[in-house]
């Protein structure tokens, strides 16, 4: 993926999101994405830490990539991942 921008959250013109994660930048996209949908911006990052371990990512590397510490991930992964879908994922 070409690199666009120094921060992570971008607009159409690959500047900052000016209003991050709480402004009403967000809530407009989150509503035209998941209408209806009570979610929060740190959901999006548990959901990329539960689909990063399926995918074979060790917790260390995860704690990494969120700057979190690995037993947070392990809290994450307890409670989103079932036990079926980690022992598919083996």
């Amino acid at each position: 993926i070409p690199k666009r921008s120094t921060t992570v959250l971008t607009n159409e013109k690959g500047r900052p999101w000016k209003d991050g994660p709480n402004g009403s930048g967000f809530h407009k996209a989150r509503e035209e994405a998941l209408p209806g949908h009570d979610l929060h911006f740190h959901d999006l990052r548990g959901t990329f830490a539960t689909r990063a371990h399926l995918a074979g990512l060790t917790n260390r590397e995860i704690a990494e990539l969120l700057a979190w510490e690995e037993a947070r991930v392990d809290q994450i992964i307890r409670r989103y991942v079932g036990r079926k879908a980690v022992a598919q994922a083996m």
